[in-house]
This record gives C-alpha cells, sequence and structure tokens, in this order.
C-alpha cells in the first residue's frame, strides 16, 4: 500500500488503541520497526466507531538537511497550545534521507473517520528528539472510508518550517504550471479542470498560485494585522505595473492565514462593502476586537520603482484637490468584522498622505487616532505635512471621526511609533519618532490619550540622525526599542520622481520615563556578530518583532539599489544575532507576527512586496516564506 520510497503507516488502529506496528519503506524514510500508540492514559476497548475507519494521507515537500530523528503525533481537533496530548503518537524514531529527495505521501489507515485530526511532524539532528531542525503541522484533516490508494492520490501537505531560518509556502511545481499553460480560457473554471488552483489571466490558464497553500495574490505594499485569536489578516497593496512604473491596487481578497489549519482559510474572505475601500497600498489596520480590523487610507495607485541607486517612489495625488473626484488616495476609516463578513465606515474629509494610525484609550473609551500625514496633492516645492490629528470611533453601530484637541509640535508624515503605555482596549501614551518637515523642529514627541495632549521629548548625546523618516520600532523591554528600516528620505512624499533613499542602520533607543521630560537615547546597534556589506541599512524592508524576544529585518534595498536577500535577526538587547537567507530576495513586503501558542505560534510571515522577475522588471510577489527562530 505505499508509495515507491514514501513511508507506509500500515499498522492499523482499531478500537481506540494501536493494534499494529508501522511498516516501512527504505527510501526517503527509513523508521525502525515501532508502534503508533495511544497517547495519554490507557483506554478501555471500544465497538468500531458509527462512521467505520478511513486512511489519512499527508506530505511533507521540504529536504530537512541534518535530520537523524522524527516523531509523528496525531491530534483530534487543532493543535493550539504547547505541550498538548495527541490522540495517537509515534516516538522518537530513526529518520534518514538516503539520496536527499522528497518522496511523499505516507498513510495512516484504520482511523475513524472525522473531520477535525491535526498532524505535527517534527524532526530532530539528535536521538534523543532534543535538538528540532524542522516542524511541519496540518489542522482541518478529514479522514474518509476510502482505500490507501485512493487517500494517497491527493494527501494533505503539511507546511514545513525549519527552525531558525525562512522557509517558503507550498509552490506549483515547473511541470505543473507548464501544463497548465497548455489550455486557453475564457474563465476560470475552465482551467480549474487541470488543477484547483488554476485561473484564467489573458485567455491562458495559469497557475501561479497554491492557494490555500500560499498566497493568493501579487501584493507590493501590502496591509497585516494579527488577530487576537492568532489569525493573520492581509489585505491590499498593488499589483498591476503599469507606464512609468505607476502601479495600480489589486483586486484580491482578504486572505487570512490560520495556524490553526496551517494554511490559508478558503475561499479567500469577501467581506462586504470592504474590498471597495481597503484595495489600497501603504494603508494601515488595526485590531477593534477578536474577529474586527480597523482599516486606514491608502491608495489605489502609487509610483515604485528602482532606478540604479535611486527609488521612485510617489503618491498619484495630483487629481487629489479639495472636492476633486477620482483620487486615488483613500481617506476611508473602515472597520471590517471578519465573522459577520460585513463592514461600516466613514471617511476623514480628506485624504491624508502617509498619517500615524494607532487605536488608543481615551476617557471615552477606544478611539483610532490618525495624526499628521500629508495634505494632497503634493506640492511641488515645500511641504504639505499635517499636525493635526482625529479620534475615530468604530463600534458595531457608530462610525465617526472628531477632530482631537491637541496639535503636534510639527507637521509629521510616515512616522515610526511605539506604544509604551499599553491596556487590552488600545495604548494609553504613544511615542511618535520621526516623519518631521523641518531639521529644526523636535525628532520625536509622545501623545497622551487619556489627556488628548503631546509631551515633549528630551534627546540625550548619542546617534541622533539629522533626518528619520519611516521604519518601525520595535520593542525590546520595557526602557528600549529598535529602530529599523529607516530612511533619510521621505519616501512616498517627496515630490522628485526618484530620490536616493539613504537608508540607516538600525539604532537601539534607549526609553528613559524617569526624567521630565522623557528622554531617549539613541545608539548604532552592534552588527559585529552578523556583518555585511549592507551594514543594516534597507530602505522599503520588512521589520517585525520576534515574541520570544528581539526582531528580524527582512529584504529591502540596500544603499546601491540591490535588493537584498537576507534577513538580519536581533536579539533582545537589540544586536544582531544572525543572517537568514530569504527564498524570495524582495523590498516593500510586509513581517507579520502569527499569534497563539500552536505550532506557529511565535513564528513570522513575509508577505508580499516586489522581485526582480526573470525578465528583469521588478514584479509584486504572492509568495509567502515563514520564520520560526529556533528553540534556545
Amino acid at each position: 500500500m505505499s508509495m515507491d520510497g514514501a513511508l507506509s503507516m500500515d499498522g492499523a488502529v482499531n478500537n481506540g488503541r494501536a493494534s499494529g506496528a508501522i511498516g516501512f519503506r527504505r527510501g526517503l524514510w527509513l523508521v525502525a520497526a515501532a508502534a503508533l500508540v495511544l497517547a495519554g492514559c490507557e483506554a478501555a476497548e471500544t465497538p468500531a466507531p458509527e462512521g467505520g475507519y478511513g486512511v489519512m494521507a499527508f506530505a511533507l515537500g521540504s529536504k530537512v538537511p541534518g535530520a537523524t530523528h522524527m516523531s509523528v503525533q496525531v491530534f483530534h481537533g487543532a493543535v493550539t497550545a504547547a505541550g498538548q496530548v495527541p490522540r495517537y503518537a509515534l516516538g522518537c524514531v530513526p529518520f534518514d534521507d538516503p539520496d536527499g529527495t522528497v518522496k511523499n505521501p505516507f498513510t495512516l489507515d484504520k482511523l475513524p473517520v472525522r473531520s477535525d485530526y491535526a498532524v505535527l511532524v517534527e524532526l530532530f539532528s539528535d536521538s534523543g528528539c532534543t535538538t528540532r531542525v524542522m516542524r511541519a503541522y496540518r489542522g482541518g484533516i478529514v479522514v474518509e472510508p476510502v482505500t490507501t490508494a485512493e487517500a494517497a492520490a491527493t494527501p494533505y501537505y503539511l507546511q514545513p518550517a525549519l527552525d531558525g531560518a525562512f522557509t517558503g509556502m507550498a509552490r506549483a511545481s515547473a511541470s505543473a504550471a507548464a501544463e497548465v499553460a497548455q489550455r486557453s480560457c475564457t474563465a476560470d473554471a475552465e482551467c480549474q479542470g487541470v488543477h484547483p488552483a488554476a485561473v484564467c489571466r489573458n485567455n491562458r490558464c495559469e497557475l501561479e498560485s497554491l492557494f490555500p497553500l500560499n498566497g493568493g495574490g501579487r501584493r507590493g505594499l501590502p496591509t497585516t494585522t494579527t488577530l487576537d485569536d492568532g489569525r493573520v489578516v492581509i489585505h491590499g497593496g498593488v499589483a498591476v505595473p503599469g507606464q512609468n512604473d505607476v502601479w495600480a491596487a489589486t483586486s484580491q481578497r482578504v486572505e487570512v492565514f490560520d495556524p490553526r489549519l496551517g494554511r490559508f482559510e478558503a475561499p479567500a474572505a469577501i467581506i462586504d462593502a470592504f474590498d471597495d475601500v481597503a484595495r489600497t497600498a501603504l494603508g494601515r489596520s488595526v485590531v477593534g476586537g477578536a474577529t474586527v480590523l480597523w482599516a486606514v487610507g491608502g491608495s489605489e495607485r502609487l509610483l515604485v520603482g528602482r532606478d540604479g541607486a535611486k527609488l521612485k517612489t510617489g503618491l498619484d495625488a495630483a487629481t487629489c484637490n479639495p472636492g476633486a473626484a477620482g483620487c486615488p488616495v483613500s481617506d476611508a476609516v473602515w472597520r471590517a468584522d471578519l465573522a459577520a463578513k460585513v463592514s461600516i465606515g466613514t471617511t476623514l474629509g480628506r485624504p491624508r498622505g502617509r498619517a500615524i494610525v494607532e487605536r488608543v484609550i481615551t476617557p471615552a473609551g477606544p478611539r483610532l487616532l490618525i495624526a499628521g500625514g500629508a495634505e494632497l496633492p503634493l506640492p511641488k516645492s515645500g511641504d504639505s505635512r499635517l499636525g493635526d490629528a482625529r479620534l475615530c470611533q468604530l463600534d458595531a453601530g457608530v462610525a465617526e471621526c472628531k477632530d482631537a484637541a491637541a496639535l503636534m509640535a510639527t507637521g509629521r508624515a510616515n512616522a515610526a511609533t511605539l506604544c509604551i503605555d499599553m491596556t487590552l482596549q488600545g495604548c494609553r501614551r504613544l511615542l511618535i519618532f520621526g516623519g518631521r518637515a523641518s531639521k529644526a523642529a523636535p525628532l520625536a514627541e509622545i501623545y497622551d490619550a487619556t489627556k488628548d495632549a503631546y509631551e515633549a521629548v528630551q534627546l540625550a548625546a548619542g546617534t541622533v540622525p539629522e533626518q528619520v523618516h519611516g521604519g518601525e520600532l520595535i520593542r525590546l523591554d520595557d526602557k528600549t526599542a529598535l529602530l529599523l528600516g529607516a530612511t533619510a528620505a521621505p519616501l512616498f512624499l517627496d515630490p522628485a520622481l526618484s530620490v536616493a533613499p539613504a537608508p540607516l542602520a538600525p539604532l537601539v533607543v534607549a526609553i528613559d520615563e524617569s526624567t521630565s521630560p522623557t528622554t531617549l537615547t539613541l545608539t548604532a546597534a552592534d552588527l559585529s556578530a552578523a556583518p555585511g556589506k549592507d551594514a543594516g541599512k534597507r530602505a522599503l524592508a520588512a521589520a517585525a518583532a520576534l515574541p520570544g524576544g528581539g526582531a528580524v529585518l527582512a529584504g529591502g534595498v540596500d544603499a546601491s539599489g540591490t535588493i537584498i536577500a537576507d534577513a538580519l535577526i536581533f536579539d533582545a538587547t537589540g544586536a544582531a544575532i544572525a543572517r537568514a537567507a530569504l527564498e524570495r530576495p524582495r523590498y516593500g513586503a510586509r513581517l507579520q507576527a502569527i499569534g497563539g501558542t500552536g505550532p506557529f505560534g511565535g513564528c513570522l510571515m513575509l508577505v508580499g512586496g516586489f522581485g526582480a522577475s526573470d525578465g528583469g522588471s521588478d514584479e509584486a510577489l504572492s509568495h509567502v516564506e515563514l520564520y520560526c527562530p529556533a528553540a534556545p
């Protein structure tokens, strides 16, 4: 019943307990004779299940260098917590990959018919199964009363994730893509007879993505958010290139990666009235509830491209005069409920380019702060950065925005922010860093939402750049943050068609709130343990905190205009400790933490961005990669 070179779990599992040994064949997997045992305490004999028995087939699609031993655990229901007890388990057994190829699937038969199995496979580099090199997981597996051959023909793919490395999600093979491309079409349905993930584009079938096993749509500069239940939500971004590097927004729906399933939810979410307002790039979204997003702004069209050592970046804001129709920069403030698939919203009254967005807690309750940004259209000379703000209420039946009383010390757009006093409902004190129009203005200030007031910030002597725009401020501990991916040039605000981005090296920001005013001390991050030609200076890079401490800075464009092919890994002190190669070099991507405590909890998702195509021009990407830190 086994396929050539695949592990076949031929032992039957009857009446709730293991009754046979795992059969094996030499090939990709070489396993000593062992039993798939019922985990936990002894169980009494029970009659055959009402639905009978069925077969599970699952597959890995990744080589695993250095693995010598493996374990397999089968669960009833999703794995949502560390240490969760499996229903059946294959303990630590030898693993061998003698020829370095991947020959899957492998099968487990005579399992009670159910629709909620989950499988966790772990591979280790030692005989005691203590040093893990990879995990692979999938939930929502249906066991049906079919033959082993029938199950093996359509196995469940388990998403692998190497520890301490970037691992791509499933991609179509070259042979499958070539087979699909041979067919002409007028609709997607005509292509899906060849492959269920195929689509019809320009009257030719195409197999671009294996959604839901990978990102479904091309997305440069997308928007990502992590919900309270751990799911990652992806929407927006530009995908359609036009003349002179002007890109138009994607029409793809909202994609939701569910770590309980180990894949994206399918089909992609259709949320009433949300797709039209969220079909933008450079938008922002924050969590507004267990299954709720608050989304703001963005642009339907952007100028994005590389021009030697310069970047072409700009908002298509020529039509954004007051009252003009067709402004591509959104002024929408929207609430999307992913559970009910409905949304409501309002407008800001005028679009704001690259505004500060944060959920704050005010005396009246949670509100969405939308501060600063650039007034549009952008001027040919001078600066249009705003210093005012609006506070928006977005509840199930209320969507309204009111002017905040306080004004920033200076107009700001594309500033980095960090909540320095967070509650479950929102941020009370928000550090706003950079994005200033003038070097004479304060580099940073703090917004106190409980008072609707701004506080001055004092800068201690240290490494203080003259101009700071964009980037991510990532908390390391209660008193320290890391600034990653910032530039000296105001990208997407400078009216010049191309500009040297002048990326800044990573900075450690010490925050001393015992002084009045709060004092910031900036020092260069230590990169000595992870040397490289870029010195950590990356424009349009993706950055995020590691839930267990530290941070990751992935991809981007260096000072020469080259797309960077790796990521810098930082520890909890803000020092770079390693570099990790990307499967696909990219810039303009997003890096988002996966929530929860299941197998992928604490991992990061690298989503979208732009990469060089085979033809030499840049293209928007759909490919998603996972980064899971190695166990300490």
